[in-house]
């Protein structure tokens, strides 16, 4: 079963590790794997803590504890 939630700051991390996983394999074919693999997990945690105190992060979760997607939506930078 899926729900969704806010994010909060304690999420960041598990948020991070998604979006470098997703980028990881949807630019694999387009980018350097050198890049690819030096994308940091604690600056992009950082990054996420910043984004969702500033704007709304929408979490799908399954069964409640496993982070399935997210959604950041908010002003245009």
């Amino acid at each position: 079963m899926f729900t969704s939630v806010r994010a909060d700051a304690d999420d960041a991390r598990a948020i991070a590790a998604l979006h470098i996983a997703s980028w990881r394999d949807a630019y694999r074919a387009e980018l350097p794997p050198d890049y690819l693999a030096a994308i940091d997990l604690h600056e992009r945690a950082e990054n996420w803590r910043k984004r969702i105190a500033a704007g709304t992060i929408v979490l799908l979760e399954k069964n409640g504890d496993s982070l399935a997607g997210f959604c950041a939506c908010g002003r245009s930078r």
